[in-house]
């Protein structure tokens, strides 16, 4: 294991020499071997890269200097993904403050259902009102006019 570690590492030293990543792993990796399909993936990728030279050599050793490299090529792709995590985090706070002031919207039109609800209520009873005064005043002038009229024959 530590020496396919050690063997993938190395692989990254191409990249700082400007090589660039393959379509498989290399041809001195040998298909049956235990870390091939890993070796290939990684490759694949770009993550790793061989040696100037095309070879993986994956029995050497690697440098603290190949170490670095490899991490930093780990990195930029995660620094990617943060960065569009990021994005997509600010999209969906957009996404909830729409979502906020389409539930406001709907609020406000329902005010608005009722208010014209109560314009509607306070219209009828403005016109029973109306029609209330000029019962009320028929039906004064109907008693003026009985009083009038029938109170003096039964008096008489």
């Amino acid at each position: 294991m530590r020496s396919f570690l050690v063997a993938a590492l190395v692989l990254v030293v191409g990249s700082a020499f400007g090589q660039s990543p393959a379509s498989g792993a290399p041809s001195d990796v040998p298909k049956g071997h235990w870390a091939y399909a890993a070796v290939d993936n990684l490759y694949r990728a770009g993550i790793l890269h061989g040696y100037p030279d095309g070879l993986f050599r994956g029995d050497r050793m690697v440098s603290r200097y190949e170490l670095a490299v490899t991490l930093n090529a780990f990195q930029l792709p995660l620094n990617s993904l943060r960065d569009q995590v990021s994005a997509l985090d600010s999209r969906l706070d957009g996404l909830a403050k729409k979502q906020e002031l389409a539930d406001l919207l709907r609020q406000v039109e329902a005010i608005r259902a009722s208010l014209k609800s109560i314009r509607e209520q306070h219209d009828q009873v403005r016109s029973l009102t109306e029609t209330f005064k000029a019962m009320d005043g028929q039906v004064k002038a109907l008693d003026a006019e009985v009083k009038s009229t029938v109170l003096p024959t039964v008096k008489g």
